[in-house]
């Protein structure tokens, strides 16, 4: 048994937890996050960092392993068993994670100051597909603490899954005020850039930002993987997708993109393949046909 940290060394370490997680020293933020688990008081939020870095790279029992001992009031562990119930395609038990959360609010346990607790209901309500509720929530989150960096990212991905990109960039620019380098920010800048004009030579900039930050960050290795997939450069897409899967097999997001590759290839059987991999995983991924409609469309 371990003994206890003094306070100002456990918060230390997960001040280090949450910057690597954020750069993507995954494996790192677990030892960090363990260690300042050792503290009581930051048990929770240190436990909460360790499942996000497992979640980065697809442990999901571990997420759920240790997120399912949290109390059912901690919204983000809800927001976070919900994606990992999702990964899995276990839909009834994703909704039930975020209808928590939604729950919460409507017992005005999450109030009108709780700029975090109103982000969850934001992403929670998003992810049960009510969506005006979502844009509600997101609205007011940012009324309660207009710096906080997350509600923008989180509101800028529904926008632009909506083909709003006017209004994502918009989010994403608010982020870049208070954290003009990180990496999701800029990751995102580049995919609307791509959304409004298929601005190629301004996203890779974009992503270059981001990876400099964190190089481990799946969603920029995905949208660099298909850049190279518009250019037909499939080579260099299936290369850093299947870096990207190494890191996380879970990804369902580049899973499908390495099926639409095998569609633009003209590898039938590969295509097929690679479509019942994601199928596999979650039998209602309806977006796996949109990404293979995105880069169908921009070939032909």
């Amino acid at each position: 048994r371990l003994p206890a940290l003094q306070g100002s060394e456990a918060a230390r370490a997960l001040l280090r937890a949450r910057l690597q997680l954020v750069t993507g020293r995954y494996d790192d933020a677990v030892t960090s996050a363990r260690e300042a688990a050792r503290d009581a008081s930051l048990r929770d939020e240190a436990v909460m960092v360790e499942a996000e870095a497992h979640f980065a790279r697809g442990r999901l029992d571990d997420v759920d392993r240790l997120l399912g001992a949290l109390p059912a009031t901690n919204d983000r562990a809800s927001l976070f068993l919900g994606r990992s119930a999702e990964r899995r395609g276990r839909t009834t038990d994703a909704r039930a994670f975020y209808r928590r959360i939604i729950e919460g609010y409507n017992a005005e346990r999450i109030t009108s100051s709780d700029a975090a607790g109103l982000a969850y209901v934001g992403s929670a309500a998003y992810a049960l597909g009510v969506v005006r509720d979502a844009n509600t929530a997101f609205q007011e989150s940012v009324a309660a603490d207009p710096q906080r960096v997350e509600t923008q990212l989180e509101w800028a991905q529904l926008f632009l899954d909506k083909y709003d990109a006017g209004h994502a960039e918009e989010c994403v620019q608010d982020a870049l005020r208070v954290n003009p380098e990180h990496p999701v920010a800029h990751t995102l800048y580049a995919r609307i850039r791509l959304e409004q004009s298929y601005a190629f030579v301004e996203a890779a900039r974009d992503l270059e930002r981001a990876l400099a930050v964190n190089p481990h960050l799946a969603m920029a290795r995905i949208t660099q993987a298909g850049l190279a997939l518009y250019d037909l450069d499939v080579a260099t897409t299936d290369r850093i997708l299947t870096e990207v899967l190494t890191q996380d097999p879970t990804d369902l997001e580049a899973l499908s993109v390495r099926a639409a590759a095998r569609f633009l290839a003209d590898d039938t059987a590969g295509f097929e393949t690679a479509k019942r991999e994601v199928l596999r995983r979650h039998a209602t991924y309806s977006q796996l046909y949109t990404i293979i409609a995105r880069y169908a469309e921009w070939e032909h």
